[in-house]
């Protein structure tokens, strides 16, 4: 298992899972170009990508360590808490 922060690459923009404070993890990304905000939500297996902000409300810097601050660096779940915590990812 690895410390890795779970972020990853998404084209020009994300893909991240943060962890909540019940235990649970939610995953987001942005769109390719690193804009808008978007939820997955997995419903009897089919996955399914949730718009919360729109591309002008929302988005991050392509350079992964200032993304990391602006989501929050905290919030972010490791690589290996993937395994243990509860949600969609």
């Amino acid at each position: 298992m690895t410390n890795e922060l779970a972020i990853h690459e998404y084209g020009n923009g994300w893909k991240w899972t943060e962890k909540n404070r019940d235990g649970h993890g939610a995953t987001y990304r942005t769109d390719r170009d690193g804009a808008g905000l978007f939820q997955l939500k997995i419903n009897n297996g089919q996955e399914r990508w949730n718009q919360i902000k729109g591309t002008s409300q929302f988005s991050l810097p392509s350079n992964r360590a200032r993304a990391m601050s602006k989501i929050g660096r905290g919030n972010i779940a490791t690589d290996a808490e993937l395994a243990t915590l509860k949600g969609n990812f």
